[in-house]
């Protein structure tokens, strides 16, 4: 299965990643800062694996969150999503909170977060009339803050649930998404 084999891969990545960040450390670069400010920016892309008969999509997502407490953990933002594949597109336009909760490591976080807003599937190519939804996202993340305005993140954990009634959502519908993503704090 070729979606497989590139989700292997995509971790393998991730890997050797995590495991290079202890090398970084030790260089005269400074790397592991704390963040800069209670504004959080993030670009998101990867797979988004329907769980029943709609083919694999493409995903990407943009981030914009303002923090809600002083030590910049808790963040409320908007995240418009979009997704596309042959013969349809989705369109997630939620809003989103987030806590990040530093590890032992320095500037290592981890983060629930969830999403929720309105979700909207389009044909592509044939024509035919967009489909609204609602879209509930529970999703898991790490990050890393490389430097104090920027950090690297991979979210391994993401479930959207589409709920709605009509030719593209069933009552409920699930996906698995996994994002790899850089972003920005200032």
């Amino acid at each position: 299965m070729r979606t497989g084999k590139t989700l292997l891969r995509l971790g393998l990545a991730v890997s050797v990643a995590v495991g290079a960040i202890p090398l970084l450390e030790s260089t005269a670069w400074a790397v592991g800062e704390e963040k800069a400010g209670p504004f959080m920016g993030n670009l998101k892309i990867g797979p988004a694996i329907r769980l029943d008969d709609i083919p694999t999509q493409f995903a990407m997502e943009v981030e914009i969150a303002g923090a809600l407490d002083r030590g910049n953990d808790a963040y409320l933002g908007f995240n418009p999503q979009f997704q596309f594949s042959d013969g349809l597109a989705t369109i997630n336009l939620t809003a989103t909170f987030q806590y990040d909760i530093e590890l032992p490591v320095k500037a290592l976080y981890l983060y629930p977060k969830i999403n929720a807003g309105l979700a909207i599937n389009a044909p592509t190519g044939r024509g035919g009339d967009p489909a609204l939804g609602f879209a509930l996202q529970p999703e898991f993340g790490i990050k890393y803050q490389l430097v104090e305005h920027a950090h690297i993140g991979a979210e391994p954990i993401s479930i959207p649930l589409y709920l709605g009634n009509n030719r593209y959502i069933g009552a409920i519908d699930a996906q698995y998404r996994l994002f790899f993503y850089g972003g920005f704090d200032i």
